[in-house]
């Protein structure tokens, strides 16, 4: 969320004080304020290096004083559709002018790749921090945890210098585009001394963004103290100095007076709220559980979460922005996923919203309907009781959605760790590969060479061909396979997960993809011990058959063994 050009405001004003974090026992994190600043520097899709950032930065903080951080919910009212919008349309243009070289993107314009949120996610489970995601916009649960814990809050939301912050806000951004450092003496700024320094009264500090605006409004007027529409923010604090009574327009103003007055909550309160469960009963709690901990998808929990209207919002991928929209590939696979959500409202026309025509930078909205063949495969699918069913049961569901019914057999001998990727990607193959044949086998083979060398990615790490995003097909066939894989992971999730779920971070690295891809298909081949040749030959000829024959076998290159995967099971084992 944030309040335009409330922030350059206060960077103009002595409110922002320094003070030393070694007295402080604890702190909130705003999570994906976070993300996003973690991932500058990261190559787009270095999911591996993404992971370690992220570890590497809450460990090492973990170490001093004690990390609570919390995650964006979903909008659940909907309140949000036009921001969604427009920042989307904002992320759509800043890849057209990455894609048409017509300028840089600055060093605060971050666009961060397709998967980030679920691996930024995936490393907040394993890092020894506590942590939850809250119903809706997680600003008000940062806010309440904080000050129930009497510390601060650590975030980048314009929003936090209107809130009662007891304990002071830091901002994320250290001046210089990167995260500050939160290793002794850090910059805070107190309510208190706002208030002080411009003669307000707590409601009159609450009334800025409605003045102003924010994520759920534009501006307003306030005729009763001469504040026009479109106020600046300077205009807007002089006319509310000294300002106490404000019953003419209580009215009017009471839902932002409501959204900033926040109450203190404990962790177990606010991780344990089944919130969601009570403003849309059709959702089952067991759904609720998950989410709470990072286990269930936000777009799924959107979907099913929302009373007044059944939207699917698709994540951008970064990709070939002249051509169609990778969610395509996926449109044969949504009517299962979008079935399963709404198995509980007996609803086979949810009206989707697909991003279509991103040259124009437009959403089009979609009706996806059940066929009979989509009914025949999910059967009696009930998200309130579906995993009372066997797990086999559920994984054959998973297998027909992502037509891979026929090679389940061969699919028991791929390492766990590998099933739901080698499921995504074959799926993606089927769909493309009337389009792409002379590019499957390297395809494959870079496919292959990511997931088994990445476990020791020291090795074969080529630098990044740096026009690499001028390769538009390539580029747009990772994003295809990126949004199937994404797929995958939900509806494995909407099953109660019957197959283990390991990260990104732990398999897969854009970076060593794109460069093995512009590689030689024989070369690549060559690059690979017995190992991966075997896992090549398996996913070509066994789970797509008709595929190009695997080049000829060369001498076995030796290679020390690799380490084992980390299956992070603890993040999608099904709850009790």
């Amino acid at each position: 969320m944030g309040i335009p050009k409330l922030t350059s405001y206060i960077k103009k004003t002595d409110l922002i004080v320094q003070t030393n974090i070694r007295n402080m026992s604890s702190i909130v994190i705003d999570g994906y304020a976070l993300c996003y600043k973690l991932h500058l520097g990261v190559e787009s899709g270095d999911y591996c290096q993404f992971y370690e950032k992220v570890t590497t930065f809450l460990s090492g903080l973990n170490r001093e004083i004690e990390v609570y951080v919390v995650i964006d919910g979903v909008d659940y009212e909907n309140r949000k559709m036009e921001t969604d919008r427009r920042r989307d349309v904002q992320r759509l243009q800043k890849l057209w002018r990455v894609d048409s070289r017509v300028e840089e993107l600055s060093p605060y314009e971050i666009v961060i790749s397709f998967m980030a949120k679920t691996v930024f996610m995936d490393a907040v489970c394993d890092s020894s921090v506590k942590y939850f995601v809250a119903d809706g916009e997680a600003d008000r649960d940062v806010v309440s945890l904080a000050n129930h814990l009497r510390c601060p809050v650590f975030g980048s939301d314009s929003d936090y210098f209107i809130f009662n912050i007891e304990g002071g806000y830091i901002p994320i951004d250290d001046g210089r585009g990167g995260v500050t450092n939160l290793h002794g003496v850090v910059p805070c700024f107190n309510y208190h001394s706002f208030d002080s320094a411009y003669n307000l009264s707590s409601d009159a500090r609450l009334l800025i963004p409605y003045c102003v605006g924010n994520d759920f409004h534009g501006s307003n007027a306030l005729p009763e103290l001469q504040i026009e529409q479109d106020s600046s923010v300077g205009n807007v604090v002089s006319k509310l100095a000294g300002r106490v009574n404000f019953d003419d327009f209580q009215n009017r103003v009471a839902e932002d007076y409501k959204f900033y007055r926040v109450d203190p909550h404990s962790f177990e309160e606010l991780s344990q709220s089944r919130f969601l469960s009570g403003f849309n009963p059709l959702v089952p709690e067991w759904v609720v559980m998950q989410f709470k901990v990072g286990q269930f998808s936000h777009i799924s929990m959107r979907f099913l979460a929302s009373k007044d209207t059944k939207t699917w919002k698709y994540t951008i991928a970064i990709e070939d922005v002249t051509k169609e929209s990778a969610s395509e590939v996926t449109n044969t696979v949504f009517p299962y996923i979008a079935g399963a959500l709404l198995s509980l409202e007996k609803c086979q026309t949810p009206p989707v919203r697909v991003y279509r025509k991103p040259k124009s930078f437009e959403f089009e909205a979609n009706e996806v309907a059940l066929s009979d063949r989509h009914r025949n495969i999910l059967g009696s699918f009930n998200l309130l009781n579906i995993r009372d069913c066997p797990s086999e049961v559920r994984e054959m569901i998973l297998l027909q959605v992502f037509h891979c019914k026929s090679v389940c057999k061969t699919l028991r001998k791929i390492p766990d760790e590998l099933k739901l990727a080698v499921v995504a990607s074959r799926c993606w193959l089927k769909s493309v590969i009337h389009s792409i044949d002379h590019q499957f086998k390297a395809f494959i083979l870079a496919l292959v060479f990511c997931f088994h060398t990445c476990y020791s990615r020291s090795e074969f790490q080529i630098p990044l061909i740096l026009n690499q995003m001028g390769r538009p097909r390539r580029i747009h066939h990772l994003a295809q396979w990126e949004r199937m894989m994404h797929l995958v992971i939900d509806f494995n999730q909407i099953l109660g997960s019957p197959f283990p779920y390991t990260s990104l971070g732990h398999l897969f690295s854009t970076t060593v993809f794109l460069n093995f891809f512009t590689s030689q298909p024989d070369f690549l081949y060559s690059k690979l011990d017995e190992e991966g040749r075997d896992m090549y030959d398996a996913i070509t000829k066994k789970l797509l058959p008709g595929a190009p024959v695997e080049p000829v076998r060369q001498a076995q290159v030796v290679r020390a063994p690799r380490p084992q995967a980390i299956v992070t099971q603890n993040r999608f084992a099904q709850l009790s």
